[in-house]
């Protein structure tokens, strides 16, 4: 029986091709929804939080959490917005849907999910705003996850969480500031 060399070529190919999509679909922002718009004639902005619509006039946030609740929230009840970012590590995820190995052990080899969040600080406590994570491939002498993620960045089907969250982190400042809420400073991730 003859073997045909061009079977193998697609069969590697479409191998590679299927590692490709799958690197994607782990590497894609979760949970980064942010959404602005107008409702009424007011800035609504929405996010995985909820929809926040601001009322210049009566000087109130009204938010819609994603369960249903209504709450306001008064500009003069503001008094920072605080960008945290973190991670926490990702054992089960490496476990079930990546290679392990006995470095994985090492916190140093183990995957993680970074995560960025913005938080409306009050007088009363802080409310969630934004939220971003992605996931980090962390393996030992890996040299073709970096390969594979400039193939996506080249793809378009890949953003950093980093910069994606500093973009995010700009235009919330923008769109407090252009409402007239006065802001402290407040914690930056950098």
């Amino acid at each position: 029986m003859k073997r045909n060399p061009v079977l193998y070529i697609l069969i590697a190919f479409g191998a590679l091709l299927l590692h490709l999509f799958w690197r994607a679909f782990r590497d894609r922002l979760r949970h980064g929804t942010y959404i602005e718009g107008r409702e009424a004639g007011r800035r609504a902005i929405e996010t995985y939080h909820g929809k926040f619509v601001f009322d210049p006039r009566s000087r109130n946030i009204r938010i819609k959490t994603p369960k249903g609740g209504l709450f306001r929230l008064a500009y003069d009840d503001i008094v920072c917005l605080n960008f945290e970012k973190g991670w926490q590590q990702a054992t089960m995820s490496e476990f079930l849907f990546e290679d392990s190995s006995i470095l994985d052990l090492s916190g140093r080899y183990r995957d993680r999910m970074h995560s960025y969040n913005v938080f409306i600080k009050t007088r009363n406590g802080t409310v969630p705003f934004f939220t971003v994570s992605q996931y980090e491939v962390r393996d030992f002498l890996d040299f073709v996850t970096p390969i594979l993620q400039g193939i996506l960045k080249l793809l378009h089907l890949r953003r950093n969480v980093r910069d994606y969250a500093n973009e995010i982190r700009d235009k919330v400042t923008q769109a407090f500031a252009s409402e007239g809420i006065q802001l402290q400073p407040g914690r930056d991730w950098m």
